[in-house]
């Protein structure tokens, strides 16, 4: 387990996954999101559509069929 790598102190570690529907929260931001690409975009700092494509492409998948 590592930090998360944008927030700080004890909280740092607290981030919560539901894997039943997806929804996550980060509590030492607030930052909740319902979808692994919302996750993937906070997490990388970018926008959902370019998290998808990245998703995608780490997973094998074509995102234009």
């Amino acid at each position: 387990m590592s930090p998360l790598p944008w927030s700080v102190g004890a909280d740092s570690w607290s981030l919560s996954v539901n894997l039943k529907n997806g929804r996550w929260i980060n509590h030492a931001t607030g930052a909740q999101g319902d979808s692994l690409i919302k996750l993937a975009a906070f997490v990388w700092r970018i926008d959902r559509w370019q998290a998808a494509l990245r998703l995608a492409e780490r997973l094998g998948v074509d995102p234009y069929k």
